[in-house]
């Protein structure tokens, strides 16, 4: 018998249906287990005494399960009785508070050693570095050099890396990109909260863009529904929150934007990789703003009272607290830093999983800083308007012009040798309606976005109405907007 550890419900149960279609029978026992289930696996390994006796070849358990003194008993019996073979642990930093997801209950899975120290532990994990590599080692068999590593590179190469500023409107600059770099495109929106989830979802439907929002606020029906229309690509686009990808094998997945900063660098690293496991190119783009850690610092610090580190109690002296709130804002750090990158952003996630001489040969463009023209593109807004009272006169202080980003960005897939971007018909619509709703803006002294939203601006852009009826049609855009600028957008369409 092997017996695995797993984090999540939907991650175990995915795993036993899986094992189980290469013909391993295999089973679970988690608290969605019925009572009846639970007895009948249990009472069948406890009554084995040869392997052909056992109900299953694999049984996984979440961590929590292992910490009961009656499953303890369990694996005592079995293991007496020369009937375990492994002790598997799966997504293993979990165990070690400097992981991204430390699990209070994964630390203490080295009583499974003690327990049965004649059978060996494999601990699995695609984002431990060496700091927390050691964690595992030491506290699953006492002692790290115990342990052998067998470790593939953690270079992704046919990942591109981008950061963007990011902004107030910044769904609508989700809501464009995606529009105009990933159109039909299959890919995953992170987001810090429930609430940033469902905004997003509302706003790329706004847009006229096939999503769905999944966060652990749902329930599981609802979570299967929006997961299985993704999986099937009937809605290409899904916004969630962390509690959204263990487990999830969907290959053709284009594009992970993060609306918000991750937690952590191996946070990121494990959200962005589920992009182009195709091995076909494919983009993580991260939008970032200095008041992002302030949020993400106030959300994970939370998780300090309601999940206390090792043998933390609520009224434990308050330096244990401080040391877990010292490892936040460590991780916190590790992903500032890269954001403010001014050298590869590749080169500075394989360094913190301690890679230091990666490969030089990229199937991709690497990132925005080594290929310049992965950057968007800035445009100047026209400064606001004066406010009462303020000295607009030769030598007095005057608002400067916000800079803000194109929304379309070029993918690797634009790119040939030379790096000049190909045919874009959306994109190029888009920066003409751009420069025509500037214009207008200026010309009346208002703000573009009175103008058109971006959303409407996007909508014009994929629709690019021939005649006065088309425009009028479109929802996007009210009779009144329509009938003031229409004739011009027309004509502005009908030069492209």
């Amino acid at each position: 018998l092997t017996l695995v550890v797993s984090p999540l419900l939907a991650l175990i149960s995915e795993q036993a249906t899986r094992t189980n279609s290469f013909g391993i029978p295999s089973t679970f026992i988690t608290s969605a287990t019925s009572r009846d289930t639970r007895a009948w696996i249990e009472g069948s390994l406890a009554m084995a005494s040869q392997p052909y006796q056992l109900p299953c070849k694999m049984l996984f358990v979440t961590p929590e399960r292992v910490a009961l003194d009656s499953f303890q008993s369990l694996v005592a019996d079995l293991s007496a009785s020369g009937l375990l073979s492994l002790f598997a642990i799966d997504e293993a930093h979990c165990m070690s508070e400097w992981g991204h997801d430390f699990r209070p209950h994964y630390a203490e899975l080295g009583v499974l050693h003690d327990i049965a120290p004649e059978v060996p532990v494999l601990a699995a994990s695609g984002t431990a570095p060496p700091r927390v590599r050691r964690d595992v080692g030491s506290m699953l068999l006492g002692d790290a050099s115990k342990f052998h590593l067998v470790a593939e590179s953690f270079d992704r190469p046919n990942l591109t890396y981008v950061v963007r500023p990011k902004e107030s409107d910044v769904e609508d600059d989700i809501a464009a990109l995606i529009a105009t770099s990933f159109a039909a495109e299959s890919g995953i929106v992170y987001c810090l909260t429930t609430r940033d989830a469902e905004r997003v979802t509302e706003r790329l439907a706004e847009s006229g863009i096939a999503a769905a929002h999944y966060h652990g606020g749902m329930s599981l029906a609802d979570r299967a529904k929006a997961q299985e229309a993704w999986s099937s690509g009937e809605t290409p686009v899904l916004c969630t929150t962390v509690a959204f990808g263990l487990g999830i094998d969907k290959l053709d997945v284009r594009f992970v934007i993060h609306h918000s900063l991750p937690m952590s660098l191996e946070g990121y690293y494990q959200q962005s990789g589920r992009a182009g496991r195709d091995g076909k190119s494919a983009t993580c783009v991260l939008f970032y703003k200095p008041q992002d850690l302030v949020r993400a610092e106030k959300v994970q610090s939370s998780t300090v009272v309601e999940h206390p580190a090792v043998d933390e109690s609520p009224d434990a002296p308050p330096i244990l607290h401080r040391n877990r709130e010292f490892q936040i804002k460590d991780q916190l750090d590790d992903i500032k830093q890269f954001c403010l990158a001014t050298s590869c952003r590749r080169a500075h996630v394989l360094n913190h999983f301690g890679e230091f001489d990666p490969p030089r040969v990229q199937a991709s463009p690497c990132c925005d800083v080594c290929s310049p023209q992965l950057a968007p593109t800035p445009r100047a807004e026209p400064p606001p308007k004066p406010r009462a009272g303020r000295r607009t006169t030769s030598g007095s202080r005057r608002a400067r012009p916000r800079r803000r980003a194109s929304p379309a960005l070029i993918t690797p897939d634009d790119l040939g040798s030379s790096g000049v971007r190909g045919p874009a018909s959306i994109p190029h619509a888009l920066r003409v309606l751009d420069s025509a709703r500037q214009a207008i803006a200026t010309r009346r002294g208002i703000k573009p976005a009175h103008v058109f939203s971006k959303a409407a601006l996007l909508d014009l852009a994929r629709r690019q109405p021939s005649t006065m009826d088309e425009l009028q049609a479109m929802a996007s855009i009210p009779n009144k907007k329509a009938a003031l600028y229409g004739g011009e957008i027309i004509e502005v369409l009908s030069r492209l």
